[in-house]
C-alpha cells in the first residue's frame, strides 16, 4: 500500500513534533539532572569522601544558593548591555532621520504657504478691486 500525500505530511508532522517535544521537554530535563549529579558529587568531592563534614557542605549549600543569584545578575547584566547598545545605535540613528524629518515638514511648509497666498488671492483681490472701484466711483460722483 503506497502512502499518500496527507500520511507523509502527518509523518513530517509527527518527526517536526517528536523533536520539539525532545529539545522543550527531554533534553533540559537531562541537563538538569546531569547539573545536580554533578553538583553533588562536586560537593562530595569538595567536603571529603571519607564522610563530607558539616563546614564542607554549607560551604556547597551556600555555593548552591548563590548559583541562581549569579545567574539573574548575568543575566540583568546582559539586559543593560544590549539596552546601552539599543541606545547608542538609536541615537546615531535619530539625526540621519530628524534631518528626513525637517525636510519634509520645510517642503509641507512651502506648500502650504504657497496654497494659502493663493486661496488669500482669491479672496484678497476681488475686494480689493471692488474697494477700487468703489473709490472711484465715489471720485467721480464726489463723493467723500
Amino acid at each position: 500500500m503506497e502512502t499518500t500525500d496527507h500520511q507523509q505530511q502527518d509523518q513530517k508532522y509527527a518527526a517536526a513534533f517528536r523533536r520539539a517535544v525532545w529539545l522543550q521537554v527531554y533534553l533540559p530535563l537531562m541537563v538538569g539532572v546531569i547539573l545536580v549529579i554533578a553538583l553533588i558529587a562536586f560537593g562530595l568531592v569538595a567536603g571529603g569522601w571519607g564522610g563530607a563534614t558539616t563546614s564542607g557542605m554549607a560551604d556547597m549549600a551556600l555555593v548552591a544558593l548563590l548559583l541562581p543569584v549569579m545567574l539573574l545578575g548575568v543575566i540583568a547584566l546582559a539586559a543593560v548591555v544590549m539596552l546601552a547598545v539599543g541606545l547608542a545605535r538609536l541615537i546615531g540613528w535619530l539625526p540621519e532621520q530628524s534631518r528626513i524629518v525637517q525636510y519634509i515638514a520645510a517642503q509641507i511648509a512651502r506648500q502650504s504657504d504657497r496654497i494659502t497666498g493663493r486661496v488669500a488671492q482669491v479672496i484678497v483681490v476681488p475686494k480689493s478691486a471692488w474697494g477700487a472701484l468703489g473709490a472711484l466711483r465715489a471720485r467721480r460722483t464726489g463723493k467723500s
